[in-house]
């Protein structure tokens, strides 16, 4: 063979020799660069004009976000135009890459992880007032339509957590930011190891600085003065609004120690039932004749099956694939649970609210609930009234988006949250269970059975024999009860146009 000796040994030191020189001066001439960029940019984005580059960016962004500019690439080159214009010359790409970094430096003050900087994010107003802002903004139609996806709205264990919920694909609230800071959030108060920083989470307190006490009239609350229900009478309730979260309501635990035991006893033994769909239903585990509680308590071979129970759904019942109800998909929602829930809707001023339907989660401890929002109802503009009873949870609401930063809250036994008007469409979950801070269903009272309950269950669940199973269960254990209005005002059905 004529020709180069590409067996050579020689030959080969050579190319070799000659590829690391190549590499090296491009190496060298690439780092030159990077340090040359970095050192501008520096330069670049002091906190002066970090500042007028937010500026122009929340005004660009509004009209993006209202469709003005159809394209997030034009909207970078106009905010680059206006900063070249005041002598800052950078490229969009520069403008969109600062305003990553600024994301990056956000999400990690808001969650508390640290973040490893020399001093603190002094951006964090900033870009609070904007998401903010754009959180307060009308709702596009596009939730309406039911063109995103959610999670299952109920909880699983951690071997069968249920998938986190994909970006909704609505345009004008899409892409805020490059970090999808509900779900980090969320993986961050999940995690076992490390254990998460509690400090960050709110406890509701008429001290603590985020919170406001709800001053409702005195007319709101002068009708209910007994104690119905297993609730203390109306005016003992502790009523709080979360600042920074339009719509969201908290209201301190109004259950007596009775009552807690008794819609305790009502979610194991009495909303378990058929015709209540649960989510072991699929898998055949009873027979059309056994009731789940009962099975659990009496055959001492099934005992695992205590922690099968997820959710049950009580009323219309909720179509996980489909995410719509349907009138062929419809028990009779029950009697006691509805008086409850009109009067807490009553006392809070939303007089017109109907319980038409029910969620009922099982947690155990080491359950959670991943990001979703509630968008199913025909109705969104009537509040969602949720629950609490057993183990303490750290429940987070974000925005209309998981592009919003969450907002983590202690919720004990007896807690009630309300989420209406902007915070009714709000992604929200929960994250950990934590081992209760007080157990108020210990202890019983002396308050009065009342009507609109079942008296004979309410006068049992004194009785320490009959309770034990009961508690037995609470004890590690968080049950939630998440009630909706289904229908709009004027319909009779969901046939109904």
């Amino acid at each position: 063979m004529t020709g180069t000796n590409f067996g050579s040994s020689s030959f080969l030191v050579r190319i070799k020799i000659l590829t690391h020189i190549c590499t090296n001066i491009f190496g060298m001439s690439l780092s030159i660069k990077e340090e040359q960029e970095a050192s501008v940019s520096k330069k670049w984005w002091d906190d002066t004009n970090t500042r007028l580059m937010l500026s122009e960016f929340k005004k660009y962004f509004e009209l993006w976000r209202k469709g003005k500019i159809n394209k997030k690439k034009i909207m970078w080159q106009k905010i680059a135009d206006c900063l070249n214009e005041k002598g800052i010359t950078c490229t969009p790409e520069q403008v969109e890459n600062r305003f990553k970094n600024l994301q990056r430096g956000y999400r990690r003050s808001y969650t508390g992880v640290n973040s490893g900087r020399r001093r603190p994010f002094i951006f964090k107003n900033e870009l609070s007032e904007l998401y903010m802002e754009t959180l307060t903004t009308e709702i596009p139609n596009t939730f309406e339509k039911e063109t995103f996806v959610e999670s299952s709205d109920h909880c699983e264990n951690e071997e069968q957590e249920i998938p986190e919920a994909a970006n909704p694909v609505f345009d004008t609230l899409h892409y805020l930011s490059y970090y999808n800071m509900f779900r980090d959030a969320f993986k961050y108060y999940k995690s076992k190891q490390p254990p998460p920083n509690l400090s960050s989470v709110l406890k509701v307190t008429p001290e603590n600085e985020h919170v406001e006490i709800l001053d409702l009239q005195e007319s709101e609350r002068s009708h209910y003065n007994e104690t119905v229900l297993g609730v203390v009478p109306s005016k003992e309730w502790k009523i709080y609004r979360i600042k920074n979260k339009p719509g969201l309501i908290f209201i301190k635990n109004p259950f007596t120690p009775n009552g807690q035991r008794y819609w305790i006893s009502r979610c194991l033994r009495d909303f378990s039932k058929k015709p209540n769909k649960l989510n072991i239903d699929i898998h055949n585990l009873l027979n059309n004749e056994e009731h789940w509680w009962e099975v659990c308590n009496t055959d001492t071979i099934r005992t695992e099956l205590l922690k099968k129970l997820r959710w049950s759904t009580l009323g219309y019942h909720h179509n996980w694939d489909t995410k719509i109800y349907s009138e062929s998909l419809k028990d009779i929602f029950p009697e006691d649970l509805a008086f409850l829930c009109n009067h807490i809707a009553n006392i809070t001023g939303f007089k017109h609210f109907v319980a038409e339907a029910a969620i009922v989660n099982y947690y155990h401890m080491n359950s959670t609930l991943s990001g979703h929002t509630d968008h199913s109802e025909k109705n969104l503009d009537a509040p969602l009234i949720s629950i609490s009873l057993g183990q303490t949870a750290i429940f987070l609401i974000g925005g209309p988006t998981e592009d919003f930063p969450a907002l983590p809250i202690f919720v004990e036994s007896g807690d009630i949250i309300i989420m209406s008007k902007e915070s009714r469409l709000c992604y929200h979950a929960v994250p950990k269970i934590l081992p209760a801070f007080t157990k108020p269903w210990i202890e019983c009272d002396n308050y009065n059975v009342t009507d609109n309950i079942d008296g004979d269950l309410y006068t049992k669940c004194q009785d320490e024999l009959f309770w034990q199973p009961f508690n037995s269960y609470i004890g590690t254990a968080r049950i939630n009860i998440n009630v909706r209005q289904v229908l709009r005002p004027g319909q009779c059905s969901l046939n109904d146009e």
